[in-house]
């Protein structure tokens, strides 16, 4: 809680975490520090200090729709919020910010990911129908029994339904999103999928660098700055204004891969679109 005089009040940041809520507020709170922001950290149902253990398909994050939303719920009925609420989290972190940007709460002014990804089902149980082991050894972890690894199973994922479930989402969600992700990330695919998915109403900001997830790393590119005017918005500063963000904008700001060896080399520097897949030609090699 910030320290201002009683009664004021503050717009909130939240994280719903899997990774212990001790992990999370130290990353977290150094980001927030001296802004009169209030910070609220959560274990996830059934997790850490949480009840609720059996309620909920801990592998799918179906729940976190719903439960983000309760969450949200609370909070604003609080005597010291200012009814703005912004969701934060990296990797394991931020699962919970993407789903709960699905559950459309009015309230939900913004959502800021770091190499974080959305339905676990779709960005890390699988890939390309491929079961990731990854993905088991971290439920695990989470206590969660996973006697289907390594054999071969039925995918019992509603693919239809999350379609539709995209779909409303889409429609009259005021939220402003903002993913950052990279190129060897785990879960680029889902800040890929999330732009597409999203970006046409405005308010979805993607930036894609030549990077991995944690110590997961890739061949280096030379390091470029991101061009100042394709910057993504600071989730501080719309939870303070939501006029900082131009209304019916998204943007997506991506680095073009190159020749690292050859300076000369066309690519190896920063484009910006506001689609995805970007305007190309199919060329044969």
């Amino acid at each position: 809680l910030p320290q201002t005089e009683a009664g004021s009040k503050h717009a909130t940041v939240l994280c719903r975490t899997a990774y212990s809520i001790w992990s999370a507020a130290l990353f977290d709170t150094e980001k927030i520090a001296d802004q009169n922001l209030i910070y609220i950290c959560q274990d996830l149902r059934g997790d850490g200090e949480s009840e609720g253990a059996g309620t909920a398909n801990l592998a799918s994050y179906d729940n976190e729709i719903e439960d983000g939303y309760d969450t949200i719920d609370w909070i604003v009925n609080q005597p010291w919020s200012n009814q703005r609420v912004a969701m934060v989290g990296q990797s394991g972190h931020g699962f919970s910010a993407y789903m709960a940007y699905l559950a459309k709460h009015p309230n939900l002014v913004a959502v800021d990911t770091n190499v974080s990804g959305g339905n676990a089902h779709l960005y890390w149980t699988y890939h390309n129908g491929v079961k990731r082991e990854m993905h088991y050894r971290w439920l695990s972890q989470r206590g969660i029994s996973t006697p289907v690894w390594p054999k071969p199973g039925i995918e019992l994922f509603d693919r239809n339904q999350y379609a539709e479930t995209v779909q409303t989402a889409a429609t009259n969600n005021e939220t402003v999103f903002i993913a950052r992700t990279g190129w060897y990330d785990i879960f680029a695919e889902s800040a890929l999928d999330y732009f597409g998915s999203f970006s046409a109403r405005g308010n979805v900001f993607v930036q894609v660098d030549a990077i991995g997830h944690g110590g997961m790393k890739g061949k280096p590119f030379p390091p470029k700055p991101v061009p100042a005017v394709w910057a993504l918005p600071n989730f501080t500063e719309v939870l303070g204004d939501p006029d900082s963000v131009t209304p019916g904008q998204s943007r997506m700001v991506y680095y073009l891969m190159g020749d690292g060896t050859d300076p000369e080399a066309p690519g190896n520097c920063y484009k910006a679109t506001e689609v995805w897949p970007v305007p190309h030609t199919p060329t044969a090699y």
